[in-house]
């Protein structure tokens, strides 16, 4: 998705959130972005899957794994703020956090 921002609001993730919550909007919302912007809902295939709290506990126990191989400990900082990848540019974790 490309990033275009317009007085301070992201213009892609603006449409994503329309797209994604179609159902929500008020039948004009759903009018002036199918007949204005050639907007329409998202297919099943383009919804974010949802995490199983098993999904989450790999995904957060393989970031730790990746921590304590780079750091040698698990004494993670509060405010640290990093991307954990399992490949690269493919974000795992956004902050390693229990």
């Amino acid at each position: 998705m490309g990033e275009m921002i317009v007085q301070g609001e992201d213009l892609g993730r603006w449409v994503t959130a329309c797209r994604l919550d179609w159902d929500s909007l008020l039948p004009v919302q759903q009018w002036v972005l199918e007949n204005v912007l050639s907007l329409t809902p998202a297919e099943e295939a383009e919804r974010p899957v949802k995490r199983t709290q098993e999904g989450k506990w790999t995904l957060s126990l393989a970031a730790a794994r990746q921590y304590h191989a780079r750091e040698g400990h698990l004494n993670v900082p509060r405010k640290t703020s990093s991307t954990w990848s399992r490949k690269a540019g493919r974000p795992l974790v956004r902050n390693l956090s229990w």
